[in-house]
């Protein structure tokens, strides 16, 4: 039989681990769903811009914004929170938006916050714009009739789920920022014919934005670093190969054909010279033709094999020119840095030692382009 001592302790401890953790009425909550993020004018403080969620029944609307101020991330949360009715939460954020002047700094710091608090999913957009976070989130406010947040959201996983740019979450960016051989990259949203929309891929070296690719350029980095399925590509081909094969004589001073494929393939990559910094990459990619920007009859093999040999050697081109116009950035998507590592004593490197070696490699692009449908094409 327990002594009054120990039953007294086991009361004790039996209250604590029934004690109850603070509530709170969730009309009092605001559901962080996105979160934007600049620097002041004079850049010395953090200004957020917030869409939340509101569940208050006199509210107007579902959501709503607000706007906060500090030296720190938490800290212009908080001020946020001050200044509003609703205690600020952050288990719903989806998106996180960067002004381009914070982006240029670094968003390494902003990340940390995000990576610690437990809340937050690894699952959740990056994307920076050419503005400021606070303009893209106020005037797409008054242009979309939905949310916000959910639009920009939306409009990043359509992409993405159409192949169109690589994947843009929390858990790759910090995963290739933290891997030396290899830089992040992120969308950039801007207003355009009045909608928010993605209008390039943002390249970062380390994690300061240094540049942009177009669209189509994001298409061929994604293409590089993943297995893609079948997407839209257009390009534009030199005319004269194909003028036998047109009904309709054009004597116009045209000298290409613009044409649209859907294309699916993958890449393969290796460092064939350690010592002369050589790579090859070998890029196989299926496509179907779907338009032209003249008819062509396409109805034997040699018009066939005619294409693919113009598309693998125009994708060839614009894959080296990219290459080249990354290497003036500094900055190294692809990963190139990765497949000389491995090569080296326990895989050992510094970014820093890559950026030095990185401006003189050589990659020899081979495209293997193979026509998987064809007929009269209009």
């Amino acid at each position: 039989m327990p002594d009054k001592k120990t039953v007294f302790h086991l009361l004790i401890i039996l209250l604590l681990l029934t004690a109850c953790a603070p509530t709170r009425e969730i009309e009092r909550l605001g559901i962080i769903h996105t979160l934007g993020i600049d620097v002041t004018d004079d850049g010395q403080q953090i200004e957020t811009t917030m869409v939340i969620f509101q569940f208050d029944e006199q509210a107007a609307t579902l959501t709503k914004n607000v706007i906060g101020q500090g030296k720190t991330v938490r800290g212009a949360r908080n001020d946020a929170s001050n200044q509003s009715a609703y205690h600020l939460a952050s288990g719903q954020m989806q998106l996180q938006l960067f002004g381009k002047e914070a982006a240029e700094q670094g968003i390494l710091p902003y990340l940390n916050m995000l990576v610690r608090d437990a809340t937050v999913s690894d699952t959740m957009f990056l994307t920076v714009t050419n503005q400021t976070a606070k303009e893209i989130l106020t005037t797409g406010r008054e242009l979309t009739e939905i949310n916000i947040g959910q639009f920009l959201y939306g409009v990043i996983e359509q992409e993405k789920n159409e192949h169109k740019i690589p994947r843009s979450d929390l858990q790759m960016f910090s995963r290739t920022y933290f891997e030396p051989g290899q830089d992040p990259w992120l969308p950039v949203m801007d207003i355009e014919e009045e909608l928010p929309a993605i209008v390039s891929m943002g390249i970062f070296q380390d994690d300061r934005y240094v540049g942009e690719l177009s669209l189509k350029e994001a298409f061929y980095l994604n293409l590089f670093i993943n297995k893609i399925a079948p997407a839209p590509l257009e390009l534009s081909l030199p005319r004269e190969p194909f003028q036998d094969y047109m009904p309709e004589k054009n004597n116009d001073s045209e000298e290409s054909l613009d044409i649209k494929i859907q294309l699916k393939g993958n890449t393969k990559t290796k460092l064939v010279d350690k010592e002369e910094l050589r790579y090859q990459t070998n890029v196989k990619v299926q496509f179907r033709l779907d338009e032209f920007s003249e008819v062509i009859v396409v109805e034997d093999e040699k018009v066939a094999e005619l294409f693919e040999k113009e598309i693998a050697k125009k994708m060839e081109e614009e894959y080296g020119s990219l290459l080249r116009k990354l290497q003036d950035m500094q900055s190294d998507p692809f990963g190139f840095g990765k497949y000389y590592r491995l090569q080296k004593k326990n895989g050992e490197m510094t970014s820093d030692e890559w950026r030095e070696l990185y401006p003189d490699i050589s990659v020899d692009f081979n495209v293997d382009a193979e026509l998987i449908h064809y007929g009269t094409i209009q």
